[in-house]
């Protein structure tokens, strides 16, 4: 009797220690990159777009067998565009020992609140789009982004609306978030500089339902041009109501309302509207040409503005990991950190300055045509 049950119970150890060892084998034989972003509410229209190009990523990486010869795993994390749950997102991935590095995070606010963590815990995070300047000014030496800053867009706005619409009174108006905010200081202090006198500098309470009372006081002004720094919900809420309030103006937004939906939210023709942005068209990008041909295949639509960098960030992060031949986070920063650090994206060359700041600089400025928006 006594034998009859030693042999099932010496059966069931066999067959549970060979369990362990082939998930302790499929764990080591996984690397796990993490992706924050909002996937959920507003802002899951600049979120949603970038998880999906960095699957895109992975799977074409894994194609090739994987990075370091192990699979690579996704796990996109939604922050909600919400700083404080961005805090949460960043503290899971820290306590998570597989994950090698973080992408994305795209709203400011979250990658400012994010980084801290990350910096604290030697993560290495590669930022995708958040553009305000502080981002890469706090010397965190894990911290890198491929994206020009709000103050290289302010400039740029700033010499668009007086040099190339010719306007030198203008009406400045953000959401008081740190992109918007950011944004509209960087117009203010360039345009200033060259020459031009701001009627008003104000702000509005994101994702409020009526702007009518502050664009009544625009309307007062007579401006030709108003700027909007903030996203593109509130953006073409307030082209919307000074149409309906009878304010005729212009109005100049930056890359946080670029989208062709604004011209449906709006619901006007947007023949006054002028955004700018990070790219030339990526259908017009011959680095981008195959990406754009995959991401409409795989999902069955054009390619969305932002889209492409959270594909370029999984690139930066894994060609660090290769060079580094190892998992170890301080390796792989270090890789980032070489001067030599380089790597052709979709989204132009990447290379990082002593900061950990992109070299690139350009903007450009798109209007709508019929539907779409294209380069003014």
């Amino acid at each position: 009797m006594k034998r009859k049950i030693i042999i099932p119970v010496i059966f069931i150890l066999i067959i549970v220690t060979v369990l362990i060892l082939f998930l302790n084998k499929e764990k080591v034989n996984t690397i796990t990159i993490g992706a924050a972003m909002p996937l959920s509410g507003d802002g899951a229209i600049y979120g949603v777009p970038q998880r999906n190009a960095a699957e895109l990523a992975i799977e074409e990486i894994n194609a090739k067998g994987g990075l370091l010869g192990q699979k690579v795993i996704l796990d996109a994390q939604d922050d909600q565009a919400n700083p404080t749950l961005a805090v949460n997102v960043a503290r899971y991935f820290v306590s998570n020992k597989n994950v090698v590095g973080v992408i994305g995070f795209p709203n400011s606010g979250n990658a400012i609140a994010a980084a801290k963590i990350f910096n604290e815990n030697n993560m290495p995070y590669v930022a995708s789009s958040p553009t305000n300047p502080i981002l890469t000014q706090l010397g965190y030496k894990n911290v890198f982004r491929f994206a020009p800053t709000d103050d290289m867009q302010g400039i740029s706005d700033a010499e668009f609306i007086h040099n190339k619409l010719g306007i030198n009174h203008l009406v400045i108006l953000n959401d008081n978030q740190a992109y918007g905010n950011g944004l509209a200081t960087q117009v203010k202090n360039h345009f200033e500089k060259l020459g031009g006198k701001i009627l008003l500098f104000d702000n509005i309470v994101a994702a409020q339902k009526d702007y009518r009372n502050i664009l009544t006081k625009v309307k007062t002004l007579k401006p030709k041009v108003v700027f909007f720094g903030g996203m593109l919900e509130e953006g073409a809420k307030l082209v919307k109501q000074a149409e309906e309030i009878g304010l005729k103006t212009n109005f100049v937004f930056g890359d946080g309302c670029f989208d062709e939906k604004f011209k449906e939210l709006s619901g006007t023709d947007c023949k006054n509207v002028f955004i700018s942005f990070l790219a030339p068209p990526w259908d017009e990008i011959p680095t981008a040409k195959q990406f754009v041909e995959k991401y409409k295949s795989k999902y069955g639509h054009d390619v969305p503005p932002f889209a492409p960098y959270g594909y370029d960030a999984i690139f930066v992060l894994s060609e660090a990991i290769e060079k580094s031949k190892s998992m170890n986070k301080g390796e792989i920063i270090n890789q980032l950190r070489q001067n030599n650090f380089k790597t052709d994206g979709i989204t132009g060359i990447i290379e990082f300055d002593e900061n950990g700041q992109s070299l690139k600089k350009a903007f450009y400025f798109y209007g709508f045509k019929e539907n779409f928006l294209k380069l003014y």
